[in-house]
């Protein structure tokens, strides 16, 4: 359930599984099973009481630093939502804009064509035109590349907060769970009771 995302606090090397007696799963410094307690000193951890504390760990911070009611109620990308309502408001703009120009631009050939302006006058005033259209272009491509961050942004909260709200209601939890929820978890076993720290998504260690 953790492979891959435990680490060694005392030498930062990664924590491997290893079969014991009776088929006992283990978990131990990939550095300490290969080089030895020269390199590092870190004892062994039987697999199901690692997962139970880890899992106790993660109720307990999320008991502590994320309130339920909060979550669900109140961390409802209202801040999002106003952003891009905003941006879409500003891209409706541009385009008109760019509608507009496009639409003086053809004009301008059809006066240019009937010889109503100069070559040289056609010339100054469409470069300056193309100008504006190529800003407001960018301006567009860069708007739609922040709405699609924002709904990303949005999704994965939403995600957030669904595996966060089973951790309230349920004590059933897979590897999925956890990979959703934390970042890596670090382990301090060469002392007498091996200390857990997790680094999760939702909040700075």
């Amino acid at each position: 359930m953790l492979t891959g995302i435990i680490y060694c606090e005392n030498c930062g090397g990664k924590y491997t599984f290893i079969k014991g007696y009776k088929n006992s799963s283990y978990a131990i410094c990939r550095n300490r099973k290969i080089y030895g307690n020269m390199i590092c000193n870190c004892k062994s951890i039987k697999e199901d009481v690692l997962n139970n504390a880890v899992i106790n760990s993660i109720k307990d911070v999320i008991s502590k630093y994320a309130n339920k009611d909060y979550i669900l109620n109140n961390v409802d990308n209202k801040a999002n939502d106003s952003l891009k309502n905003s941006l879409l408001k500003e891209q409706e703009s541009l385009e008109l804009k760019l509608s507009e120009n496009n639409n003086i631009k053809f004009n301008m050939y059809k006066d240019k064509v009937n010889s109503v302006i100069s070559k040289k006058d056609y010339t100054l005033f469409v470069n300056k035109i193309n100008g504006d259209i190529e800003s407001y272009e960018n301006r567009i491509k860069d708007i739609n590349e922040t709405i699609e961050n924002i709904d990303n942004d949005t999704k994965n909260k939403i995600d957030m907060l669904s595996i966060i709200n089973k951790f309230f209601d349920t004590d059933s939890f897979d590897r999925n769970h956890i990979l959703q929820l934390i970042d890596k978890i670090e382990i301090c076993a060469h002392i007498e009771q091996p200390k857990i720290k997790i680094y999760f998504k939702f909040k700075n260690n």
